[in-house]
């Protein structure tokens, strides 16, 4: 369980995150809450579902509203999972199911030497993005000039694993993290997400994780640092 300060905190990033106001009352609710797109996803066409400890709400296109609630709002499944559902000639895209956890300590050091990554290392990161899947590196990968810090550590004179975050809210260091292809399995995804956590903790920032339920070695990251569970999600980007 998380304190009241972690509770406060995740509960009005994500309602800024959905454009909901708090005098109303609590984002999350069960049954789940629908919403038409504000916030963050003002701009997004697609479905944004997430259920978890304290209830569960979905987000779509204020113009597919009524077409979509039905469906997602079905009793005898969760929002995301019908989200992931939605019939494929309406959906581009899905991208989920989704852990997303939050650590208020980090109960586990880095294992190997980690450093904190700035301009000068810029031909490292670009060699690292190249060796990279496209997608992995989307969904892991971390850049200057959209991470508040980035840190990575090398094996010899390659740079092995590379994490960053971003400050949402103010008060949330969202984190992601890559290994570099040639590099999995030993480790050092693990020690630069605790480096970075600790960092973030230091800042006065409630780390954030969040992966793929699919991805073994990252979930694993996320238990083997204290990332406690928060929720799942699922978004789908539709077609159109």
């Amino acid at each position: 369980m998380f304190s009241a300060t972690s509770n406060g905190i995740i509960s009005r990033c994500w309602s800024r995150h959905f454009g909901w106001d708090e005098a109303d009352g609590p984002l999350w609710s069960s049954p789940a809450r629908l919403l038409s797109h504000g916030g963050e996803l003002m701009d997004y066409h697609g479905v944004m579902a997430m259920d978890g400890l304290q209830g569960a709400v979905v987000s779509v296109p204020a113009a597919l509203r009524s077409e979509l609630e039905p469906a997602l709002l079905a009793i005898d499944s969760p929002p995301t999972v019908k989200a992931a559902q939605l019939p494929p000639e309406k959906v581009e895209g899905v991208i989920g199911p989704a852990f997303i956890g939050y650590a208020e300590v980090v109960i586990s050091p880095p294992h190997h030497p980690v450093q904190l990554l700035g301009a000068k290392d810029a031909h490292h990161i670009d060699a690292f993005q190249q060796a990279c899947d496209a997608t992995e590196w989307e969904h892991g990968g971390s850049s200057a000039s959209d991470a508040a810090v980035i840190c990575g550590l090398f094996a010899g004179s390659t740079l092995a694993a590379l994490a960053g975050y971003e400050i949402w809210d103010g008060t949330v260091a969202h984190i992601s993290v890559i290994t570099h292809p040639e590099h999995r399995g030993n480790g050092y995804g693990h020690s630069a997400v605790a480096f970075l956590a600790k960092h973030a903790l230091w800042k006065k920032l409630l780390p954030q994780y969040r992966t793929l339920e699919a991805n073994k070695p990252s979930m694993a990251i996320a238990q083997t640092l204290g990332f406690e569970y928060f929720a799942t999600s699922v978004a789908a980007r539709l077609k159109g």
